[in-house]
Order: C-alpha cells, then sequence, then structure tokens
C-alpha cells in the first residue's frame, strides 16, 4: 500500500511539472527595450503611449488566448495615429502590442519614395529589404496585402517571443 502511494505522488508530482510552462514571460522580469521609430520605445505598457499620444486610436482587438495552467497569455492590440509625421513625412503610423508590450511600429508615409530617401539622409540605408539598426531593432520595408507600402520598425526579441509562442501552442 504504501509503495502504491508513493507511485501515485511520484505521478502526481511529473505530471504537475509536465504541464508547466517554464517558457512563460515573467512581467516582473526587466526586459531591455529599444528605440524604434522617433521616440518610440519597445516595451512601453498601452496605457504609456496612450496618454504620450492621445490622438491614438485603439483598433478592436484580436482573439487572444488569456492564459492558462497550460499555456502563456497570448494578446495583439494595435493602435493608429493617422496623421503622423517622421522626417518630415506625413502618414499612418500602427503601433502594435503583445501582451501589453510595445512591440513593432509600423508606418505607412504618403509618399514612400521621398520617405526612403529621408531615411537615406539620417542614415538607414536598405540595400536589402530590411537592415538591423542594432543588436535588438529590425527595419523592413515591404508591401502588405492591401498593396501598401510601409516601413516597419520592430524589437526583434519581442517578436522571436510571440513566434515561439504559437510554434508552441498552435
Amino acid at each position: 500500500l504504501l509503495v502504491t502511494a508513493r507511485l501515485c505522488l511520484s505521478c502526481t508530482l511529473l505530471c504537475a511539472l509536465w504541464s508547466c510552462d517554464f517558457n512563460k514571460t515573467d512581467p516582473a522580469r526587466p526586459q531591455e527595450s529599444t528605440q524604434l521609430i522617433n521616440e518610440i520605445k519597445s516595451y512601453t505598457t498601452m496605457r504609456e503611449f496612450m496618454e504620450a499620444h492621445p490622438q491614438a486610436q485603439v483598433e478592436p482587438g484580436r482573439d487572444g488566448h488569456p492564459g492558462d495552467r497550460w499555456r502563456s497569455k497570448y494578446e495583439v492590440k494595435e493602435v493608429i495615429i493617422t496623421n503622423y509625421s517622421h522626417f518630415g513625412q506625413t502618414g499612418k503610423l500602427v503601433v502594435s502590442f503583445f501582451n501589453d508590450r510595445l512591440m513593432s511600429t509600423i508606418f505607412y508615409p504618403n509618399d514612400m519614395h521621398r520617405y526612403l530617401s529621408e531615411l537615406k539622409i539620417n542614415g538607414i540605408e536598405f540595400k536589402a529589404d530590411s537592415v538591423d539598426l542594432s543588436a535588438h531593432t529590425l527595419v523592413r520595408v515591404g508591401t502588405d496585402y492591401q498593396g501598401n507600402k510601409y516601413v516597419d520598425w520592430e524589437d526583434k526579441g519581442l517578436a522571436k517571443e510571440m513566434d515561439e509562442w504559437i510554434k508552441r501552442n498552435a
């Protein structure tokens, strides 16, 4: 009887450990932010961003996952600033938050050719479709599914964390 009880207890402990997600993000753990477009930094919370940019509008939320004992939280929210300016060029800025941490900024300039010229003048030149500005910041040029041209400024660490969540849980 004692052997059976020990075996049951061992199995229970193994199951509990197996169900833990050791890759969960610890919100208390300090993270290194990186400079994105203008003075916008990654890891800014949505509340902090909205206080600094009251003209921004929150987009309707995407479906996410609130988190449970098997999977960590997954939530992506977007904020839009319609008349944003960067290097003298205006356009629409889409700011993405992954689990309430600013992950990327996507700028849709009204004149992409002029904007790319301004980026080059300011030391950001694309030899391909992307450039690493730092160990943590990736800048890409692209075209979205509607044919709109954009420049995306992304925190590589947060993007990797989101991709790993999808790989683990999809």
